[in-house]
Formats: C-alpha cells, sequence, structure tokens
C-alpha cells in the first residue's frame, strides 16, 4: 500500500494573534509593538526596582560556565574535532562570547532578542576579517544585535512559522529584510509561537504605573507641606475683561510656578486708592494630612520584585527578614535562570551549530553534532557541603583521592587549590589508603562551618534602626 503523502502536510496556523506583521497578543495594550518596547525602556532604565532586578538577573547569567562537548552517543574522533571547532568558533569572534551573552540579555526587557549570524573564512590573523586560525573553515564574525526598537514587521509562512523580520535603519528610515536562516532568535519562552516570546518585566507594568505617579504625588505633597498652598486676590474685571485675559493668564503662571529657586519675590502693581486690590498671600499647610504613603509604595516595590523572584533584594529595608530567607530565595531565582540559559543553550545547539555544520564540508555528513552545555555554579553553604562530605565519606567515598574533586570543594570554600606535587606528596603519605588532612586545614573549615551556622540561625525578624 503506497504511504499518503499527506501525513507529511501541516493543516493548522500557529494562532498567533497579529495584525500586518504586528504582534498583539501582549494583553496589556500599553505594552503592545513600538510602544510597548519604548515603555518597556523606559521601566527598565527610569525605575531602580526593576533596574536592579534585571542586573541580578544578567549578572547570574553572565556568570555562567560554558562547556563545548561531544553528543552523549558520539564517542568518535570527527565527533571531538567538530567539538574542539565549535569551541574555537564561539572563541573566535570579534565579540567575546561572554559579552555576546550579555548582548542576548536584552531579551528579558524586551521578551526576544535578534541576533545576525555574520560569518568570516579563517585566514589567519592577518587577513582582511582577522581569525586566530588559519584552515579556512567557515567561521563566525559576530552575531550582530539588532535594537528591538528597530524591528518594525514580522513576516510569516502560511502556517504562521517566522520567515524573518524588516528592521528599520533608524538614520534613513530604509527597511532591510532580515531572514531568519541567516540569524538567531532567543526568546524568554516558547510555549506558544510568538517571535517576541514575553519581557520578564511585563508583569511589573501595573505596580511600575501606580508606584510612578504615587512617587509624584509624594514630591507634591511634601512641597505643599513646606511652602503650602500660593493665594492671589485679582481685580474682579481681570476675569471677566477679554482685554485683560494676557495678564490673567501671566498671574496663573505665575501662580503656578512660583517657589523657592527661579523665582524668589513677586512684583505687585499698587493702588493708593484700592491698596488692597491686589494681594498675594500663602495659606499654610496644615502638616500632616494623615496619608502615611510609604506603606503603599514599599508594597508596591515587593510586586515588582516578585515578579522576577528577586524580592529578596528588599531583605533589610524592611523589619523583618534573615540571611536563610534571603538564602531560599536566591536558589529559586537560581532554578529561573538555569531555565533561561537551557533557551539560550538550545537555540545555539539547534541552530548556530547545525548551520556551521553544513557550511563546512569535512562535518557534513557527522551523524551527532556536538552540543553547548551551560552551568551555573551553585555556592553552596559551608553546612551543605560539610553534610556532603560526611554523607560520600560514609558510603565510602573518598573525596581526597579524587584530586579535582578536592580542590573544587576547596574553591567553594575560598581555599588555595592542591598542587600536583602537594597532591603527590599527599598520596604518598596516606595511612591505610586515607589521606590524613592537615591540621591547620581543618580548624579552618570548622571555624566556617561554625560561622555558617550561626548566621543560619539568625530570627526571622530583626529590628530596624530608626534613622
Amino acid at each position: 500500500m503506497a504511504r499518503t503523502r499527506r501525513i507529511f502536510s501541516e493543516y493548522g496556523t500557529s494562532g498567533i494573534s497579529r495584525f500586518s506583521g504586528t504582534i498583539t497578543e501582549e494583553y496589556i495594550p500599553e505594552l503592545r509593538g513600538d510602544e510597548g518596547r519604548r515603555t518597556l525602556k523606559q521601566m527598565a532604565s527610569i525605575d531602580p526596582t526593576i533596574g536592579a532586578m534585571l542586573f541580578v538577573i544578567k549578572q547570574l547569567v553572565k556568570s555562567a560556565e560554558w562547556d563545548t562537548r561531544t553528543a552523549s552517543v558520539d564517542e568518535s574522533a570527527d565527533g571531538k574535532i567538530a567539538a574542539q571547532y565549535i569551541d574555537e568558533v564561539l572563541n573566535d569572534m570579534s565579540s567575546s562570547f561572554e559579552s555576546t551573552i550579555a548582548s542576548i540579555c536584552s531579551m528579558f526587557t524586551y521578551g526576544f532578542d535578534y541576533k545576525e549570524i555574520v560569518y568570516k573564512e579563517r585566514l589567519g590573523m592577518k587577513a582582511k576579517v582577522p581569525s586566530k586560525y588559519n584552515d579556512g573553515r567557515i567561521g563566525i564574525k559576530k552575531l550582530a544585535p539588532r535594537s528591538q526598537l528597530t524591528l518594525k514587521q514580522w513576516e510569516f509562512d502560511k502556517t504562521g512559522g517566522i520567515r524573518g523580520c524588516w528592521q528599520e535603519n533608524p538614520l534613513t528610515g530604509k527597511r532591510t529584510f532580515l531572514p531568519i536562516e541567516k540569524c538567531l532568535l532567543f526568546r524568554t519562552e516558547e510555549e506558544t509561537s510568538s517571535p517576541e516570546g514575553r519581557s520578564v518585566i511585563a508583569n511589573a507594568f501595573v505596580p511600575y504605573y501606580f508606584l510612578k505617579n504615587i512617587k509624584e504625588l509624594e514630591g507634591i505633597k511634601i512641597e505643599r507641606d513646606i511652602t503650602g498652598v500660593l493665594k492671589v486676590r485679582l481685580p474682579a474685571d481681570m476675569f471677566t475683561d477679554s482685554n485683560l485675559s494676557s495678564q490673567l493668564q501671566e498671574w496663573k503662571n505665575l501662580a503656578s510656578n512660583l517657589r523657592r529657586d527661579e523665582l524668589d519675590g513677586l512684583l505687585l502693581p499698587y493702588d493708593p486708592n484700592n491698596p488692597e486690590l491686589y494681594d498675594v498671600s500663602l495659606i499654610g499647610s496644615a502638616g500632616n494630612s494623615g496619608l502615611d504613603l510609604e506603606p503603599v509604595i514599599g508594597r508596591l516595590k515587593a510586586e515588582i520584585a516578585q515578579t522576577c523572584l528577586t524580592d529578596f533584594i528588599l531583605l533589610g529595608h524592611e523589619s523583618q527578614g534573615s540571611f536563610a530567607l534571603a538564602r531560599s530565595k536566591t536558589e529559586a531565582l537560581g532554578v529561573s535562570v538555569t531555565g533561561w540559559l537551557g533557551l539560550i543553550a538550545g537555540v545555539i545547539n539547534s541552530h548556530l551549530v547545525p548551520k556551521l555544520m553544513h557550511l563546512n564540508e569535512e562535518f557534513a555528513n557527522l551523524e551527532h553534532y556536538p552540543i553547548v552545555v551551560p552551568r551555573l555554579a551553585k555556592i553552596p553553604s559551608y553546612v551543605e557541603m560539610a553534610s556532603l562530605v560526611r554523607s560520600l565519606a560514609f558510603a565510602n567515598f573518598k573525596v581526597s583521592s579524587s584530586q579535582e574533586i578536592l580542590n573544587s570543594i576547596l574553591d567553594s570554600y575560598g581555599l588555595p587549590n592542591v598542587a600536583d606535587e602537594e597532591y603527590a606528596t599527599m598520596i604518598e603519605a596516606n595511612v591505610e589508603g586515607i589521606i590524613q588532612p592537615d591540621v591547620r586545614l581543618i580548624r579552618e573549615l570548622n571555624e566556617m562551618e561554625r560561622q555558617d551556622l550561626e548566621r543560619e540561625g539568625e530570627p526571622e525578624e530583626s529590628e530596624v534602626e530608626g534613622e
């Protein structure tokens, strides 16, 4: 029986809500399209809490270590050569791989990041486009960033798949099509097929909006409480005579702008027949209005920080909090960042690596492609580390029998590594297969563990000294 080709057809569409290449998926109208991206940039640029959130997330992503390795099922020599080649490519760009990862972090603000792949031929350092290698292979000059504010319109195929994006040059107004085959699209989430993902600060828009307005009201309230309200008595004709409308407007401007800065005094006309015709005075403030805005501002800041699990940045600014609580919250953020790192690595492994393999004939027939793997270092507490070592010892696994594991543990404690010669001496000096640790080292580790236990045992509530 002949196999029908209808099984290879795609019937449905992605279902993305869009209009003429503009994505309209976002529930909040203020965050859609060009205007929405400008709003997100404003939020990230002027709000201290949002700025701190993004800073923490970006620093965690930038601190990740990246390793290039062969596929788990590939043990061939060609696979190892391909993995070495990918590692060379990522470290042979005009911008370092670290700065490229930092640039990709713009997706946290806008929801996505679009990079154009600029290739080069590896012909040595003296070539027009320099390279550390001179083997004629195709490498990457750079993963060029394309500002989200200049990406105007997406192109889709009939099923909703992404064909590319139109970029508008901000200097000339000319539009250029950037095909997806020549680009990499990084997104914060891929649950839908929307090319724009969703900004991690989108959920913070509502508290940000109210916080911005309440801060303005707070400034006005402070000014009014200090200076009072200006009262001006003017002739009645000035309100009814159209010929005096310009003078009335000048008085209105003066009443609105008068404060102790550029305007520090008044020049008033004087009529001997009616000396009280013009009267300017201040209505004194009643002082405390009874409305305390500080708790409202604090709650809105907390709501903003909670959207990205970064509310630990507010600990210490209020009347409660502890070291243990902060640690649990940072661990939760670490899990989220690990997920984002996985999305970044997925784009590199699914799109960039295959492109490079196909461009170089010696790798075109490779069955399994190498992969790039990120690793976010977990900084354990000394209590956790001590418990781990004890558990391994109970299972008859001697940590000291592996120089790599021993040095990794010493690194986490901030202690110097064991050199090769010193480790060889330790192995020779073992007693019944067990290395005898230095007494001074044990004393230092015990002291660190004691200090860590004290921090873990801090009370949940602590009084904050008033200023």
